[in-house]
């Protein structure tokens, strides 16, 4: 089943067009690698895709109910505050008792074992697996990711990619990933949307 399709997406910064005629689909299931070089439109079309951005034309088309998380190329926290409050931070009121086990669990696994440390204290690296654990502590079906490796040390990266495509698994969650390394892609994605110069160079499996 197709959960969100993209349909001719044109975006346009100070006279240069980053996002020319983008079209493809997201299936139920997929774990799909955003590719391409440094100004090719990658992050623009995943906060278009999330909704944090509107396009100059085309349309974004989203199955009826869906939920999609979204994690930013920085992670949004407080100044302040406990690692699993900002974890927690954005979920409903209603639903933050009942997910704090879950919280701490996806916190550890992501190799922070001390969740009440001040968010502050923490490293690049580290804000960057918090971000992570913050989106997949959102009641969703499909998760976009933008760079979560980045700040990393390369074994880390493999690590916390594993990581995070096995609890996509265990919460059948679709995601879309923006990565730059192709060996770390291969390690997460099935499909791969490949961008050039604003434009879909290929889109398809490995």
């Amino acid at each position: 089943m197709i959960l969100l399709s993209a349909q001719n997406i044109a975006k346009t910064y100070m006279e240069r067009k980053v996002l020319d005629d983008v079209s493809f689909f997201l299936n139920e299931g997929d774990k799909v690698g955003i590719i391409g070089i440094n100004g090719t439109g990658k992050s623009t079309l995943l906060r278009i895709l999330a909704g944090a951005e509107e396009p100059d034309s085309g349309n974004v088309i989203r199955t009826n109910g869906i939920r999609i998380s979204y994690l930013p190329q920085i992670p949004e926290f407080e100044p302040h505050g406990s690692v699993l409050e900002q974890v927690m931070l954005h979920l409903p009121a209603d639903l933050k008792e009942a997910k704090t086990f879950e919280a701490k669990s996806i916190l550890g696994k992501l190799g922070i074992t001390d969740e009440t440390r001040d968010i502050s204290t923490l490293s690049g690296g580290e804000k960057r697996r918090a971000g992570i654990a913050a989106a997949l502590i959102q009641p969703s079906d499909v998760l976009l990711l933008d760079e979560p490796t980045s700040n990393l040390d390369i074994r880390n990266q493999y690590q916390v990619l594993q990581i995070t495509r096995d609890l996509c698994r265990e919460q059948n969650l679709t995601a879309m990933i923006v990565i730059h390394d192709l060996n770390l892609a291969l390690r997460f994605c099935d499909r791969f949307l490949l961008l050039r110069e604003g434009e879909v160079y290929r889109y398809g499996g490995a």
